[in-house]
Order: structure tokens, then C-alpha cells, then sequence
């Protein structure tokens, strides 16, 4: 099963002079369209809520989220411009980053947890956004506001998780809000010489593997196999949260890995094929991709694990 909602997308043709970020603000709805086409599907079978009670769920983020920040993020465009990397956002109304920004992204975490209870009653499903692993409790940055991975894992009380992060950047922010939990599991892949910089909360990912800069197909699958059949076996996981993040492809602008689309779907389809074979449920979410001449063939893979995941009756 999908999720998808129109509210994840970013609404940036709504201004006047649009912002120049990394993110494609429609990326979301052209993944939809093609997983529509290629699988030959219709929207009804898609599960989407677009009347969506915002300042509801952003109450609800007090379980992963400071006050202080969800405060400020209704009052001041700083926080916009500092986990965005654009200056420019500082000078915009604040209500207008809140509708631009801020919302998409509760939708994404409404979607993602809504995922992980799909997956858990029918097996597996896929939100169609997602991913936002660099969201700290206190502070957005690195395109992430609400970290919708943390708020899902810690929302199915202890069901006992294994977050595969496969994004080319450390999911910092998951670490920090979930790392410490007993429960919660974190086997992470990512560019050692990319963002975020530093150690801070590494000692909360216990699988936690680096690769060098523009690491290839070979190296990099054999590696991802290696420590996926490793903390599968040992955390015996009742649920995976799979972030299928494509900025590990080469000339991604921001992943900085030497991944080719080959390697990609192999990569992902090694995730579903293990969750089949192991009976594990699985939910999926999208995480950073950033060159948008891949969007299609990335939406060929995550439309391969809907394939390989669907029951056969």
C-alpha cells in the first residue's frame, strides 16, 4: 500500500520571488504520477488525507520535539532559513514558510506513521515522502524541520525497530531522539566526509558504517549486504523502517557517492527481497534525491519493492 497527500509537496509557485533551494518542491507528486504509471494503478489505491488538522499534529510532535523549537517555528523565519540553507528565507512571513514548509512536512510524518502501522498489520507500505532524519530535537536543519522517522518509531510504543537508513548523509537527528531507546535499533550508511560533520550522537547508531566519497556499486553494495544481514540477524526486528534515500546515485548535488541506477534498485531490492524471505514487515520512505533527471527510474524501484513485497494470492 501507498500513502500519498498533495500536502506533501512544497508550494513554492505560490511566491513571489521563489527561494533558491536544493529540494524540488513538486518531487513528491512527480514520484506519485510515475509509480501511478508504471504500475498501472489509479489513486484509490493510494491512501491520502488532505484534510489534514495541522496545528493537531504539530501538538503531537511534543513527543519528539522541544516546545521551544515547535514555538519558534510558528514565530520566527530564522529556524526556516537555517535548516534550509537560504538566507533569503529570514525576510519571508512567517505564515508563509509555516504553509511552504512547515506542513508538508507534518503531513510527511503523519504519512510515515501511518505507514509503519500499515506495514505492521499487512506486511509492508510505502510513503511517498519522508525521511527527514536530521531533524533534532531542538533545531531543523539539513532540509528537515519535523523528523518524522523519530516521531513514527517512538509512536508504536516497544515494538522492537530496525531503522536502515540508506541516505547518503547521517541521520543525526534520529539518533539523537531515538538512538537511546532500548527498543530502537539504528543500522546507518552514509559519507563520513559529508554533513553533518563531526561525531555528535554517533554513539546512538549501533550500526553505524562509513564510506569514503564516491564509493561505487561494488564496494558500497557489498558493504550495505554485509551489515544489513548483520543487524537484521541480531536485532531480530519487528518492524523496518527502511530510508530508501537516491542521493547515493552519481552526480547527485549534495550525496557526493558513485552510485549508479543499477546499484540503486539492487540496493533496495535486496531490502525487500530479505523482508520477504524473513517475514518482516517493512514500511518505506523516500529520504534525499535531489537530481530530478532520476526521479523516474527511482520511482522504478521503489514501484520493484511494492512488486516484490505484495503478496501473491
Amino acid at each position: 500500500m501507498f500513502f500519498y497527500s498533495e500536502n506533501y509537496n512544497y508550494p513554492l509557485h505560490k511566491w513571489d520571488g521563489q527561494p533558491k533551494i536544493t529540494i524540488n518542491p513538486y518531487r513528491y507528486q512527480v514520484v506519485f504520477e510515475h509509480i501511478k504509471a508504471i504500475l498501472g494503478i489509479s489513486i484509490n489505491d493510494f491512501l491520502m488525507d488532505t484534510n489534514i488538522d495541522f496545528n493537531e499534529i504539530l501538538l503531537e510532535m511534543g513527543s519528539i520535539h522541544s516546545k521551544e523549537y515547535l514555538d519558534a517555528l510558528q514565530e520566527d523565519a530564522y529556524y526556516y532559513a537555517y535548516c534550509f540553507g537560504e538566507f533569503e528565507l529570514s525576510k519571508t512571513p512567517i505564515g508563509l514558510l509555516r504553509k511552504t514548509f512547515l506542513y508538508p512536512q507534518l503531513a510527511h510524518a503523519l504519512g510515515t506513521y501511518e505507514a509503519t502501522r500499515y506495514a505492521i498489520d499487512k506486511g509492508f507500505a510505502i510513503s511517498l515522502g519522508g525521511g527527514h532524519h536530521h531533524a533534532l530535537r531542538d533545531l531543523g536543519e539539513g532540509f528537515s524541520l519535523i523528523n518524522d522517522i523519530a516521531f513514527a518509531a517512538q509512536k508504536l510504543g516497544d515494538k522492537k525497530i530496525l531503522i536502515v537508513d540508506a541516505d547518503a548523509h547521517r541521520g543525526n537527528g534520529v539518533a539523537q531522539i531515538v538512538g537511546q531507546l532500548k527498543n530502537i535499533f539504528i543500522y546507518d550508511l552514509y559519507n563520513c566526509e559529508n554533513y553533518p560533520t563531526g561525531d555528535e550522537y554517533k554513539e546512538f547508531i549501533d550500526y553505524g558504517v562509513e564510506l569514503l566519497p564516491l564509493t561505487a556499486d561494488k564496494e558500497y553494495l557489498s558493504i550495505f549486504k554485509k551489515y544489513l544481514n548483520e543487524s537484521v540477524d541480531e536485532v531480530s526486528p519487528e518492524l523496518i523502517i527502511y530510508n530508501a534515500g537516491s542521493d547515493i546515485l552519481h552526480g547527485d548535488s549534495v550525496g557526493y557517492l558513485d552510485v549508479s541506477l543499477d546499484g540503486l534498485r539492487q540496493r533496495d531490492e535486496m531490502v525487500a527481497q530479505m523482508c520477504k524471505n524473513k517475514n518482516i514487515p517493512i514500511a518505506i520512505v523516500l529520504s534525499g534525491g535531489y537530481k530530478q533527471e532520476y526521479f523516474f527510474e527511482v520511482s522504478n524501484s521503489i514501484a520493484n519493492m511494492a512488486k516484490i513485497l505484495t503478496p501473491i494470492h
